[in-house]
């Protein structure tokens, strides 16, 4: 396998309004030669499955309209939970083909950017593991061609901090955006007060992530302790609060970038 110039694909996962998008828009803003050579990031390309989460609740409120039963999610009176739990399979499956459709019309396009394809799976607080929608049965649903490229990069935040950020984020009247949108509380409860991607990296080699027979680079980013908030005011940030950010970040690129190199001489 041939040593990649920068990280092709990341996964980033972690739960709801831990900062995962601000990471995205952090990257973002960086100047190409920054990004490249402090974080093995290229340019910036995302999908997120909120995306299709949010257009499928919209198709059953169109729906509910017209007089038709929903088919998707409970409205939002009634918490907004899914009506089939193995919808987040499907979620999943709409993640794959939006991959394939990106790299269909520009198949160069790993050649230079950095892909990160972003979501959180989780479960209530006493679902045992291996949790039935959590990342260890996620991750196999991804395509293979995913997996092959890809490295995780996980925001660590407590399902505590995680519903707090959740409140003082959402806004009701922007609910389809990515940085501002609400996770309903009883959904928070539901899905997100646990999630598996600390036990199944503490049975993964060291700097990686165990997918079946794959080894995934694996980083952890602490944000616990916030250190993205400062992303949802405009630019010029302070520069303190972009340095903190930046070398929280750059501990898990580093760690991810040493784990490809590594298993990229491996595998030759």
């Amino acid at each position: 396998m041939p040593v990649p110039a920068h990280l092709p694909i990341v996964i980033l996962n972690a739960l709801p309004a831990s900062g995962k998008s601000e990471v995205i828009a952090f990257l973002e803003s960086l100047p190409d030669e920054r990004r490249m050579s402090e974080f093995h990031f290229g340019k910036i390309r995302a999908i997120d499955d909120f995306v299709d989460l949010h257009t499928m609740q919209l198709i059953d409120e169109a729906r509910e309209k017209i007089g038709l039963p929903r088919i998707h999610y409970a409205p939002q009176a009634a918490g907004g939970d899914m009506l089939e739990d193995r919808t987040w399979f499907t979620l999943l499956e709409l993640l794959n083909t939006r991959y394939r459709t990106l790299l269909a019309k520009e198949p160069g396009l790993l050649e230079k950017h950095t892909l990160l394809i972003e979501f959180a799976r989780g479960d209530d607080a006493d679902a045992a593991f291996p949790l039935p929608y959590g990342y260890e049965k996620s991750y196999p649903v991804l395509d293979p061609d995913i997996l092959r490229r890809a490295a995780v990069l996980y925001v660590k935040v407590s399902p505590a901090e995680s519903r707090r950020r959740n409140i003082k984020r959402a806004d009701p009247n922007d609910p389809g955006s990515i940085l501002k949108h609400g996770v309903p509380e009883k959904q928070m409860k539901r899905w997100y007060s646990k999630d598996d991607m600390l036990s199944l990296a503490s049975r993964s080699p060291e700097g990686t992530l165990k997918c079946g027979e794959r080894l995934l680079p694996f980083g952890v980013f602490d944000n616990e302790e916030e250190k993205t908030g400062f992303v949802h005011g405009a630019p010029p940030w302070p520069a303190d609060a972009v340095a903190r950010l930046a070398n929280g970040l750059r501990k898990a690129t580093d760690q991810m970038w040493a784990a490809t190199l590594r298993l990229a001489e491996t595998r030759r």
